[in-house]
């Protein structure tokens, strides 16, 4: 595992340093030394080495090797601990937002407390403020009416009470001006002045009233109403400055508080903001990567399937090309053996003419020896090129073979896979025949149960009802086991006809193998005949040189040339009579070959149509999941077995019979009869 710090040092990733450091000479200032001596101590707890001096050494990069191993935290195992450093900053950060919450909290309580308390004596003056005007008003109609002495002793003792309560508020709110926290919300005196003006006012009235007594005379009553109404303006006026005083201390408690609020909602969200944000960075860092994952994942799965789909088709275009590989070596050398025979018939004919004109003449020989010479030297080289061409057909029949022998054993193979596949299905066949017995005994037991019960009345209704329980449950296994055979023999029919495909496909190339053996036996004849035609020839140079010495004995060697190169002919046409009998049979096999290689490469094509599916003489309506050019693959239509004859009508017009080959629970597939396929193809 590669450490962080090996990866940092790769990256060219150094240690800070004191400013003035030369990295490129190694060497560092004082200022620098005194820097790395405060250094010195964190890098030797790092380290476990106290002998790590404060030098360039210490501040250039320490040696990877000497280093303990950090790993990085594995993907499961969560955010890595925050140092202790970090965890008390975090601490006190959340005990200030506390703190802060708290003194919120209590200022907007003590605010309330005293703008509740403004409220309840502004609202006392107002009254008594009311009140003491209505007995100014009653005193006045008193003096009009003359009994206005008990109303100015009336008017005495309410006016003393109002002086009282007066004083009580201009003291009140004199203590809210002068105080700390509060001070700021009554800007304007006025009613602290107005409330203390008051009060003097108030005093001389009811002196004035103690000292005169009843007013007599109209200068008196009219003097005495002058200062009524003056006090009656007076007290109005100080309750409108109260009312408007009161509502601008409500005004500016509630802009207050929403102040604090603001700064106490700001604060805590910043506080948060600070705690959070770190965790919610991992987090989002966390998802991040896990999309990735997934992403890389789905990457993988695509290329996975492309890469199964491009093996797939190699090894059809592989099995293609071999097939057209065979078959165009079989008619190359069929070509061959055309034109060879065509030759030797030249040449065994020619040489045959010339055996015949010896035997007539033999006193011509010797004029016709340099004619003779030139047909053994045309014989040689007719029989060199056959020479080569035997080998070159040779040589690609033993290839053929090879493949053939590879083909063989790949179906051999697949074989044996079909076959286990084969055994599983038949052991799961087994197995679900034991299920349905099973449930079948179930049933009969779930029936005595029900019977039991009914036997039992009253007592027996619960079992009864476990009976009936037990019953269903028997029966759905039993359905569930029915699906699961039908599937299996589906399963079964398909490996079946695949291996009977197989089989014909064994059956065919070991026709090829047979054949290609025949070919090869043929070769081999015909190069030991072709061999001694050689060696004939060779005879009949030397016969041609030795033609003045030995008449009788080049005549007789002309006959035997003739002789051999009629038998020769002979062979030759054996040999293409054996190929033209096998010709057919390797073209047929090709082409099944050829056959099952375009069946393998027909991919399915994605379909969503509803079509008019019609077997057992009714019409269904169905919908087509996807095609082919061998079959359509449909959803599952209650009805449709394996093996039933079905047409299907066709958005477009097209109708297209075909047979079910498989049937599932979800849907079952159509093989097309062989002129459809070709339509489809």
């Amino acid at each position: 595992m590669i450490s962080a710090v090996e990866r940092r040092v790769s990256k060219g990733w150094r240690e800070p340093v004191a400013p003035g450091f030369d990295w490129s000479r190694g060497r560092e200032p004082p200022a620098c030394k005194r820097h790395n001596a405060k250094r010195q101590a964190a890098l030797s707890q790092i380290l476990g080495n106290s002998t790590c001096n404060a030098t360039s050494d210490c501040i250039r990069g320490i040696s990877v090797m000497s280093l303990p191993e950090v790993s990085e935290p594995a993907p499961g195992d969560g955010a890595p601990a925050l140092p202790p450093q970090r965890t008390r900053s975090r601490i006190r950060l959340a005990l200030a937002a506390f703190a802060g919450v708290f003194l919120m909290i209590w200022g907007f309580g003590a605010s309330m407390h005293v703008a509740e308390d403004l409220n309840a004596r502004g609202a006392i003056i107002l009254a008594r403020q009311e009140g003491l005007l209505r007995e100014l008003e009653a005193v006045d109609a008193a003096f009009g009416a003359g009994a206005a002495g008990e109303a100015a002793t009336a008017l005495l003792a309410r006016a003393t009470r109002v002086a009282q309560d007066l004083k009580a508020t201009g003291a009140m709110l004199r203590d809210v001006k002068s105080g700390r926290w509060l001070g700021a919300l009554l800007p304007d005196p006025g009613i602290v002045a107005e409330a203390s003006a008051l009060s003097p006012r108030l005093e001389a009235f009811i002196a004035n009233l103690e000292a005169g007594g009843k007013p007599d005379g109209a200068e008196a009553r009219a003097a005495w109403r002058r200062e009524l109404s003056a006090l009656q303006a007076a007290l109005q006026q100080a309750g409108t400055v109260v009312d408007r005083e009161t509502d601008l201390i409500h005004n500016r408690t509630d802009l207050a508080i929403f102040s604090l609020l603001l700064i106490g909602l700001a604060g805590t969200t910043w506080l948060v903001a600070r705690m959070v944000m770190p965790a919610l960075g991992l987090v989002v860092a966390r998802a991040e990567r896990e999309a990735e994952l997934v992403r890389e994942q789905a990457e993988f799965a695509g290329e996975r399937a492309r890469l199964a789909d491009e093996a797939q088709r190699r090894q059809v275009d592989l099995l293609r090309e071999f097939a057209l590989t065979v078959r165009s070596e079989i008619a190359m050398m069929m070509a061959n053996f055309s034109e060879q025979s065509e030759e030797m018939d030249s040449i065994a004919a020619q040489m045959v003419s010339t055996a015949q004109v010896l035997r007539a003449d033999s006193g011509s020989l010797s004029e016709s020896a340099q004619g003779t010479s030139d047909v053994v030297s045309r014989i040689g080289t007719a029989i060199s090129n056959l020479v080569t061409h035997v080998e070159t057909v040779s040589e690609r029949t033993v290839s053929s073979a090879q493949a053939v022998e590879h083909v063989t054993t790949l179906l051999g193979d697949a074989r044996d896979t079909f076959g286990a596949l084969r055994a599983a299905a038949e052991r799961i066949g087994a197995i679900m025949d034991l299920i349905q017995t099973i449930a079948a005994q179930t049933n009969l037991l779930a029936l005595n149960a029900t019977i039991e019960a009914a036997r039992a009345g009253e007592a027996g209704k619960g079992f009864a009802v476990v009976a009936a329980e037990v019953k269903a449950l028997a029966r759905k296994t039993s359905e569930a086991a029915g699906s699961i055979t039908s599937e299996i023999l589906a399963i079964q029919s398909a490996v079946t006809t695949t291996v009977g495909a197989m089989q014909d496909i064994d059956h065919a190339i070991s026709e090829i193998a047979g054949g290609t053996t025949r070919i090869q036996s043929a070769i081999e004849q015909q190069t030991d005949a072709t061999n001694e035609i050689v060696m004939s020839i060779d005879s009949a140079e030397e016969a041609t040189q030795m033609l003045g010495a030995n008449v009788d004995l080049l005549v007789d060697s002309a006959n035997n040339t003739a002789t051999i190169a009629s038998s020769g002919k002979v062979r030759v046409f054996e040999i293409a009579l054996a190929v033209r009998e096998l010709e057919p049979r390797i073209q047929t096999a090709i082409e099944r070959v050829l056959a099952l290689a375009e069946k393998r490469r027909a991919s399915r094509v994605p379909v969503d149509e509803v079509a008019t599916v019609t077997f057992a003489g009714e019409a269904h309506r169905g919908k087509v999941v996807d095609e082919s050019p061998t079959g359509l693959r449909i959803a599952a239509i209650p009805g449709a077995a394996h093996g039933m004859a079905v047409t299907v009508e066709r958005q477009d017009g097209r109708v297209q019979a075909g047979r079910i080959v498989w049937a599932g629970e979800k849907h079952f597939g159509i093989e097309f009869e062989a002129q459809d396929q070709a339509m489809a193809a």
